[in-house]
Parts: C-alpha cells; sequence; structure tokens
C-alpha cells in the first residue's frame, strides 16, 4: 500500500470511529464493532419474595345471645339486641406476613419506552389473630369485676392471590439496562375468618371451671384493583433483578360463616360439653394490602434493538 493510500485509510477509519462514538457506540477491538445495547422486548419468567400488610374492616352478623345476656352498647363487633332489633357492629384487624410465588409476562421495547403485561401468583403466610372486635360484651358486680373472665380470638388468613398486571416504563443507562415502570390491573384473592368469644367462669378455691360461648368460620374470594411501581436492572442479557411495591383494594365481600355454640365443664381434671350448629350468617368485609416484593426474572431469546439509545 502507498503512502497516501495509508493515510486516506487512516483519515477515514478515525472519521468512521468518531461518527460512532458520537452516535453511542465506542469502539472494542479489531474493525471497531459496536457493543450489545439490551433489549427488555421478550417473554420471561420469573419468582419473588416479599412481604405484605392487609387491613381488614367490615361487619359481622353473628348474633350472641347466651343465657339471656344482651351485649350492650358497647359490645364486641358481631350484631347485637338493640332497640327491638338486631343490629351490626363493626370489626377491623390488621394482618402480616411473608409472602412468595412466580410471575409470567412479556415486555416490548419502543425505543426507551417499555410496555408489557403480566401473570402473578402469590402464597405465604399472611395472617393474625387476635381480638377483632372493641368494647366489652359482660354486664359487671358491684365491685367493678366481671362475673366471667371473657377470652376473645379473631384469626384471619390469606390462602391466595392472582394478579393481572400491565406495565408502561422507561429504559435508562449507556445500554438501557435500568427499567423503572408503573404498574396497575386487577387481583383476586382467598380470605378466610375463624372467629371465636368464650365466656370462662372459674373457681379460684378449686379445680373447676365452665365455658360458653359461640365460634364462627368461613372463606371468600374477593375482585380488587391493583396500583404500583418498581424498577429492575438487568444484571445479565437473559435476567434481570428488582423491587417492586404493590398496593391493592378489594371490594366488600360477604363471607357466608358456619356458626355453632358449645359450652365445656371441667372438674377434677375431668371434662365435657358440647356444640351444635347455630345457622349460617353473613360476614361482609373489605381489605387492602400493601406489598414490597424482590422480583427475579429470567427473558427468552434475547433480541438487541436496530437503533442504539440515545
Amino acid at each position: 500500500m502507498s503512502k497516501t493510500k495509508f493515510i486516506i485509510a487512516t483519515v477515514a477509519t478515525a472519521c468512521l470511529s468518531s461518527v460512532a462514538v458520537a452516535d453511542g457506540y465506542e469502539p472494542v477491538g479489531k474493525g471497531f464493532a459496536p457493543p450489545p445495547v439490551y433489549s427488555w422486548t421478550g417473554f420471561y419468567i420469573g419468582a419473588h419474595v416479599g412481604w405484605e400488610r392487609k387491613d381488614i374492616e367490615g361487619s359481622d352478623d353473628v348474633a350472641r345471645d347466651l343465657n339471656d345476656w344482651v351485649v350492650d352498647d358497647d359490645g364486641y363487633g358481631f350484631s347485637i339486641w338493640e332497640d327491638g332489633e338486631w343490629r351490626r357492629r363493626r370489626d377491623s384487624q390488621d394482618i402480616d406476613g411473608w409472602i412468595g410465588g412466580g410471575q409470567f409476562g412479556y415486555n416490548h421495547q419502543f425505543g426507551h419506552v417499555v410496555i408489557g403485561t403480566e401473570i402473578s401468583g402469590s402464597w405465604g403466610d399472611v395472617g393474625g389473630n387476635g381480638n377483632c372486635f372493641s368494647g366489652h360484651a359482660l354486664d359487671y358486680d358491684e365491685d367493678g369485676s366481671p362475673p366471667w373472665r371473657e377470652k376473645l380470638d379473631c384469626r384471619v388468613q390469606q390462602d391466595w392471590t392472582v394478579q393481572w398486571l400491565s406495565k408502561l416504563g422507561m429504559a435508562f443507562g449507556k445500554e438501557g439496562r435500568m427499567l423503572t415502570y408503573l404498574t396497575g390491573g386487577v387481583a383476586i384473592s382467598e380470605l378466610s375468618i375463624n372467629r371465636k368469644v368464650a365466656y370462662i367462669e372459674e373457681c379460684g378455691d378449686c379445680d373447676y371451671y365452665w365455658t360458653e360461648g359461640v365460634k364462627w368460620s368461613g372463606d371468600t374470594t374477593a375482585v380488587g384493583f391493583v396500583l404500583g411501581a418498581g424498577f429492575q436492572y438487568a444484571i445479565h442479557n437473559s435476567l434481570s433483578l428488582g423491587v417492586e411495591y404493590l398496593h391493592a383494594e378489594y371490594r366488600g365481600s360477604d363471607i357466608t360463616a358456619k356458626v355453632s355454640e358449645f359450652w365445656k365443664e371441667c372438674e377434677s381434671g375431668s371434662c365435657e360439653g358440647d356444640s351444635w350448629r347455630v345457622d349460617r350468617m353473613k360476614v361482609r368485609d373489605k381489605f387492602d394490602t400493601d406489598t414490597i416484593r424482590v422480583v427475579l426474572n429470567y427473558k427468552f431469546h434475547h433480541a438487541e434493538p436496530v437503533v442504539p439509545l440515545k
């Protein structure tokens, strides 16, 4: 090659290299081949783990009228006899716990914009127990002490949740590996309740106690809407890791509760008792959830956009 041709080739190569750098590429190795630019387009499958808080409130129609006791104005959340009719009382309870599950979806990228859809399912240990009602339900003796000891237990458990979400996001970074997005959609969740109220009479100087009360349980499948946001980073051409926050609200759902009364008498270590079916009654609860979860996705068929991000 002549000296003139060598100079021309060198100048041309430098010009092409300058154009490549200005357009977002950097020369690497022989031939100045551009590095790959990440694309979020494609189907993916993944898993998630997280923490969820649930706030439950509603009304409980389960009647309480054992041994001619009528719950007073400061009574529990279940129905009471007041002014010649049964009236509802409110119930409220907070539960929380860990969740885990999987998801499957598809993203498509247009320049910096990413849209997608996803179906996810979660299971876990979101539950709790305690007194979900307020007030007292007993008359007091003249000395101010209750004649019976009262015991309440409200057990709530979320069994599973399925969500169908849509996604709108933006890809950032030199290679577009950071994705931030808003998401929203619909959700279905199953909720089960087990509630019990018992009154216990104890003998302080003898081995004797008497218990009577009512217990009821049921479950419901509720439908709600979901809103949230998140971010993910592509740690590999096929793997992305991220964090999401989701808020869901579920409409009020009727629970047909199986109700039974019970009694138990124990003396000197020997006990006898019985329980019997009362009726099916309504509990109407609505609830909302706040969820933070870590997601790991595997994307199939890595694709690279024709035009690099600028």
